[in-house]
């Protein structure tokens, strides 16, 4: 059982978090097993990322310091939030497929640029593709034509020196 002290710093840290945050994800661990948190924990933090298992009263407390509306009441099962301090999408791409390993894990919803997502919001998010992705697909696309280019104007090369080839013999 905490101390009234221990409460109270436990919510100006979550606080904390909430101001520095990029993006919030809201996720249901009840009956994972610590091991399992503890390796999504680890590579949640690779990424620019920190999940904290949190009571609700408590949170519900440092949001609202925090200013940000949101009930968490309608929220069931032990709830940790996972807070994005650089990029949401890694963080949240990272615990969608935590999810489909494992079944108890679930987005129960988010906090994305500036407004509450629901459950299945947060998973059509997760599915956008990365910057990196994009940007990949944006240099594959410009260097497309250039290529094409090149092989039409090699085959106009290799057709005359077939011609040339032939008029040897």
């Amino acid at each position: 059982m905490q101390t009234k002290v221990q409460k109270q710093e436990r919510i100006q840290e979550l606080e904390r978090f909430v101001k520095d945050q990029k993006g919030m994800v809201f996720v249901d661990v009840q009956g994972i097993k610590v091991k399992e948190i503890t390796v999504l924990r680890n590579s949640l933090k690779q990424m620019g990322a920190k999940m904290t298992i949190v009571k609700k009263t408590l949170f519900q407390k440092a949001l609202e310091g925090a200013g940000k509306e949101l009930n968490l009441k309608g929220f069931q099962g032990q709830i940790a939030a996972i807070f994005a301090f650089e990029d949401l999408l890694p963080a949240l791409k990272e615990a969608k497929a935590f999810g489909k390993k494992q079944q108890m894990f679930q987005v129960k919803g988010g906090y994305f640029e500036g407004e509450f997502q629901t459950a299945l919001r947060m998973l059509e998010i997760a599915d956008i593709p990365s910057r990196q992705e994009l940007l990949s697909g944006l240099a594959e696309s410009l260097a497309a034509p250039m290529s094409k280019l090149t092989t039409v104007l090699q085959g106009n090369i290799k057709g005359l020196l077939r011609v040339l080839a032939n008029a040897k013999t």
